[in-house]
This record gives C-alpha cells, sequence and structure tokens, in this order.
C-alpha cells in the first residue's frame, strides 16, 4: 500500500464520511425502485412555456414511502453535513499559521444576507467563529459557495438542501413523497424529503 501524505490521512475520516453516504443511496435506490413500481401510478405530460419543454412526472397516488426510506436519507444528510463540517476542522487543525481547531469550527452555510444590521453582526461573528485559524484563501473558497451568493435565477442549492435536510432530521422525521420527473429511463423517479407538517 502506497503511503499517503499528512493531509490526505487528516481528510480520509471525511472521505469516507462521503463514500459511506453514497453507499447508503445506492441501497436507498434499490429498494425505493421495486417500491414504487409495486404502487399505482399516472403519468402526467404537461409543456411549460416559460422554458419550452415538455415535462414528465410520475404521479403516485398510493401508499406513503415507508418511513425507513426517511432514516436512510437522514443518515445520507447526516454523513455529507458531518463531512463538511470535517473539512473546516481538518483546515484549521493543518494551518501552520493558526493555533489548531477549536469546538465552534464547522463549515458554514448561509442562505441568506441579512439586512438588518444587528443580525449581520452576529451572522458575521458566527462565520468568523466557524472558520477560526482556517487560511483566508480557504475561507473564501467555502464563501464563494454559499447559498446565498447564487444567482437569483438560480432556485436549487445543494448545500442549502443539505442545511435544511440536517437541520429538519435533527429534530423531526423527514417524509417522503415520490414526485419523479421522468424524462428518461435513466432516473425514472426520485423522493423528495420534507419536515412533518405541524
Amino acid at each position: 500500500m502506497a503511503a499517503m501524505s499528512a493531509r490526505a490521512v487528516a481528510l480520509a475520516g471525511a472521505r469516507e464520511k462521503v463514500n459511506r453516504a453514497v453507499e447508503q443511496f445506492n441501497s436507498l435506490q434499490a429498494e425505493v425502485g421495486p417500491w414504487v413500481e409495486g404502487q399505482p401510478q399516472e403519468l402526467f405530460v404537461g409543456f411549460e412555456a416559460q422554458t419550452q419543454r415538455w415535462s414528465y412526472a410520475l404521479i403516485n397516488p398510493g401508499d406513503a414511502p415507508p418511513l425507513r426510506f426517511a432514516v436512510i436519507i437522514g443518515e445520507v444528510v447526516h454523513d455529507l453535513r458531518s463531512a463538511l463540517d470535517h473539512l473546516v476542522w481538518q483546515l484549521a487543525e493543518n494551518n501552520p499559521k493558526g493555533n489548531g481547531a477549536s469546538e465552534r469550527n464547522q463549515f458554514p452555510i448561509f442562505d441568506k444576507v441579512d439586512r438588518d444590521p444587528k443580525k449581520w453582526k452576529d451572522r458575521r461573528n458566527r462565520w468568523r467563529a466557524m472558520l477560526s485559524n482556517v487560511e483566508p484563501t480557504h475561507c473564501a473558497t467555502i464563501k464563494a459557495l454559499q447559498p446565498y451568493r447564487r444567482a437569483h435565477r438560480v432556485l436549487y442549492c445543494p448545500l442549502a438542501e443539505l442545511a435544511n435536510l440536517s437541520n429538519t432530521d435533527k429534530h423531526n422525521v423527514l417524509v417522503g413523497t415520490v414526485v419523479g420527473v421522468v424524462p428518461n429511463d435513466a432516473f425514472p423517479w426520485f423522493l423528495r424529503f420534507d419536515p412533518l407538517p405541524s
């Protein structure tokens, strides 16, 4: 086995969390397909004038997905979120100019900009604490990835979705619904997970 660099060893834990998330997601896909096929389904076809594209949706009026699916998605979300936190921890820990990582280090995910000066100051202080002892070049990269920096025309932001699902899963059960878009046979379905209604 080839020797790994110190940086590669430090990031091995984060990489394994991502690998585990992929394993869990693939396992879920193997379970969801047969479940969807066993449900009553209707195919909806529509033309979207704004995008000038045909869309296909699999409407599933059958049973709600098993709770097990939501638990597995929660585990996937946890592994992905903790891999990002692990990355920031290692960036702080391995910064030769810093004082090492602290318990407040984590990967920040901010979805919107606060215009209120008090809230903005609080958010700035949280940002600084989360990235304390992380080199400025790494902080700039993390800042560039933030959901609040996305173009307004982009509605879907994976980091924002990850943060939303992670926060929801910590306190509630994610509810799965089949909303599968069917443009081709590659992805005949997908699940969407939302918080339980209040």
